[in-house]
């Protein structure tokens, strides 16, 4: 009889593990769902909505260099983008630890935000869900196996919302439109006092715009490239 009573602990293992799994995944969902709603509670309207090269007058000559060549003039601007990823990810800073990924991730550009959704498998039938974002101000950054036990949170501070904001300048090649002067006033507001300290030491006592800053700063954008010894 022994053995009944193995299937049956299997059994019963079997369906905790299952309804924790989603409850998880309910939860998940649910604040994930609140994250966007918060994203989409601060969403302003960008307006003029299209390019205009003059607004590139003043700036940095390797900036406007980049400008004129990803960008046409009259597109329309960026106001939102959705993005999906699919690759792996190292969960070691001193080895190679790389674990399969997926993940959705929302931006917006004014007022700049983004927020990151994404599945790491750790290990068979072993998932970990992971929030990376930058709402209304605030860095968010967790990490839950199953999307309900949490195995890492950092808390809310300047220095989190600091490197989640580096993180949404660091990824605007791929919308580049943000970075233009007409932005500025969303950037202000977004980085504040420590907006030099935030695009590095290009910035520190330039009177040069922030976006600009967060350009100049960002080598592996403008790279050596766009630099000529005038403009360094």
């Amino acid at each position: 009889m022994w053995w009944k009573t193995i299937v049956v602990v299997i059994v019963v293992l079997a369906i905790v593990i299952a309804v924790a799994v989603l409850c998880g995944t309910s939860r998940w969902k649910s604040d994930t769902r609140s994250l966007h709603e918060r994203i989409e509670a601060t969403r302003v309207s960008i307006t003029p909505g299209s390019y205009d090269t003059r607004e590139l007058d003043g700036l940095p000559a390797p900036v406007q260099r980049y400008f004129r060549t990803v960008l046409k003039e009259g597109q329309s601007l960026v106001a939102a983008v959705s993005v999906e990823h699919t690759g792996t990810f190292n969960m070691s800073e001193t080895g190679e630890q790389w674990k399969p990924f997926t993940s959705t991730q929302r931006v917006i550009a004014g007022r700049p935000g983004f927020v990151w959704d994404a599945r790491v498998r750790m290990a068979p039938a072993m998932t970990v869900r992971v929030h990376d974002a930058y709402v209304a101000g605030e860095g968010v950054l967790t990490a839950k196996l199953f999307g309900l036990l949490t195995v890492m949170e950092q808390p809310g501070t300047p220095e989190l919302a600091q490197g989640e904001l580096m993180r949404f300048f660091a990824e605007a090649a791929w919308y580049p439109t943000v970075l233009l002067p007409i932005n500025e006033h969303f950037v202000n507001a977004a980085a504040g006092k420590k907006g030099e300290n935030t695009f590095g030491s290009p910035c520190v006592g330039s009177t040069m715009p922030k976006l600009a800053c967060a350009l100049y700063s960002l080598s592996w954008v403008v790279g050596p490239e766009w630099l000529s010894p005038t403009d360094s």
